[in-house]
């Protein structure tokens, strides 16, 4: 993740959080915060989907299982954002 972290240039990058089959990471870049997610299989990550499409958020899905969230109360949910993490 880390490298994830790198490439878009995050300013600020922290663990949060893990359950038994994802961790979860925030980073900063400006005055946007944004939440990657990795999962250990993809039926982890089929569950985190659709958790997060439950909750309306604006997010991708790579092909290394990882996902950008843009987190609840920012302004932009526009997906343009999250290009920064292709």
């Amino acid at each position: 993740m880390k490298i994830v972290a790198d490439r878009a240039n995050c300013n600020g990058f922290e663990y949060q959080s893990h359950s038994n089959h994802t961790w979860k990471y925030t980073c900063q870049r400006g005055d946007q915060s944004y939440e990657l997610v990795t999962a250990s299989s993809k039926e982890s990550l089929d569950g985190t989907i659709r958790e997060i499409e439950e909750l309306g958020f604006t997010y991708k899905v790579n092909s290394t299982y990882a996902i950008v969230i843009m987190r609840r109360g920012e302004s932009s949910h526009d997906p343009e954002s999250l290009r920064p993490f292709d």
